[in-house]
């Protein structure tokens, strides 16, 4: 199994595409019918649920550049989304069914998965230039988004894609409407007082009534998570490696060997790979002290140590 870890590649993206959110903000969706794919019949069924919605949130934090997400645990998304073996089941196949992730149901391994996000590949400046919602922010990860209703979780989405921080974000409550394809403006105003507690705004006179109002630099919007995008990948990659070796860490154990692999960057993908795998099938670890000392190049030859003999 390759881990990258070179410092020069882009490992990761914590991104969801312009395609995705507008995808998310529909009331339905159309699915082929499961009886007749051979024929293209669709059939219309509501968007995501607020555990799906959580779940591609997830799935977004721990992607690589083309939006694949490898060595999923049940285990681990159950505690972090705070849901049950079965709804994680559930969402999982509902994702897929609504055309959001692509599951590689020919990678078999015991309570992983393999998957991709579709329409999420952000692998170099070039497709950064495409609109997209940085999705690594503390606000997507409270507990309080957690607890909101699916189109309140949708609707602060959508927000933060157009929210720019350099000038206020104003709009009418009928905006809500038409991007949640709702009818009622008393709902979308439920909404937006449902989500005031955790996404700060306020109400000002415009020319068609009151009006919404994100001000300029609202950090609430715009504060990203203590883990940067890479961190948060390569945490999960290493944490899977442990768990599929049946190796005992702690998240210590992580971050230091997280911190070597910055300091070895130079050393190659290829080499950091090899090192890191051979310490695991050799000794059953991924102590970052043992790790580092196969890295280290002779100070005459500039050769790496030798690991299989």
């Amino acid at each position: 199994m390759k881990l990258t870890i070179d410092k020069q590649m882009r490992l990761t993206n914590n991104k969801l595409s312009k395609k995705i959110i507008d995808k998310l903000m529909k009331k339905n969706i159309n699915i082929p019918l499961e009886a007749s794919p051979e024929i293209f019949e669709q059939t219309e069924v509501p968007n995501v649920t607020s555990i799906e919605f959580d779940l591609l949130m997830y799935l977004a934090l721990i992607q690589d550049q083309f939006g694949n997400v490898k060595g999923l645990y049940y285990k681990d998304v159950c505690k972090d989304i705070n849901c049950c073996k079965q709804s994680f089941y559930n969402s999982l196949d509902g994702l897929h069914k609504k055309g959001y992730i692509l599951i590689n149901y020919s990678y078999k391994e015991k309570s992983y998965w393999d998957l991709t996000i579709i329409d999420n590949v952000f692998m170099n400046e070039r497709d950064d230039k495409k609109s997209y919602l940085n999705i690594n922010r503390k606000l997507f990860f409270t507990k309080e988004f957690r607890l909101l209703k699916v189109n309140e979780k949708k609707l602060i989405a959508h927000i933060a894609l157009i929210y720019n921080e350099k000038s206020n974000t104003n709009f009418y409550p009928v905006r809500i409407c038409e991007w949640l394809e709702i009818n009622s403006i008393t709902l979308a105003w439920d909404y937006l007082k449902n989500i005031l507690p955790i996404c700060p705004f306020i109400v000002v006179p415009g020319k068609l009534g009151d009006m919404i109002r994100f001000e300029s630099n609202n950090l609430i919007l715009i504060e990203l998570n203590t883990n940067s995008e890479r961190v948060n990948y390569l945490t999960h990659r290493l944490k899977y490696l442990c768990k599929k070796s049946k190796i005992s860490f702690t998240n210590n154990d992580i971050t230091d060997l997280i911190i070597l692999l910055g300091q070895k960057a130079s050393a190659g993908i290829g080499k950091i790979s090899s090192v890191i795998l051979y310490v695991i099938e050799s000794y059953g670890t991924i102590e970052s002290r043992l790790i580092n000392k196969l890295l280290i190049a002779d100070s005459v030859t500039g050769e790496y140590p030798v690991l299989y003999r």
